[in-house]
C-alpha cells in the first residue's frame, strides 16, 4: 500500500480525539462517523500495528504477516 496524501474523507467525520500513552509506545483515536446512506451496515475496517516513525510521522507498515491479515467486518445496525 502506497501512502495517501492528506485530504477529506469521502464520508462525515466529527469528534476527531488522540489519546497518547506516556511511554510513546501507543495512540488511540477516536472518531465520531456517519454511516454513508444507502451503503449498508456493515463495513470492513483494517488496523495496523508497528513503531515505526519517521521526523514523528507514523512510517508505513510492512505488508506481510499479521498486517495483511488484521481486517474484520462490523456490522453497525447490532
Amino acid at each position: 500500500m502506497a501512502p495517501s496524501t492528506p485530504g477529506d474523507l469521502a464520508f462525515p467525520v466529527s469528534g476527531v480525539a488522540a489519546e497518547h500513552e506516556a511511554e510513546g509506545k501507543e495512540m488511540v483515536v477516536y472518531a465520531t462517523v456517519a454511516l454513508p446512506a444507502g451503503k449498508g451496515s456493515k463495513f470492513t475496517h483494517v488496523w495496523q500495528k508497528g513503531s515505526a516513525v519517521v521526523n514523528d510521522v507514523p512510517a508505513a507498515h510492512p505488508t506481510t504477516g499479521d498486517n495483511v491479515l488484521s481486517t474484520a467486518t462490523i456490522d453497525f445496525s447490532k
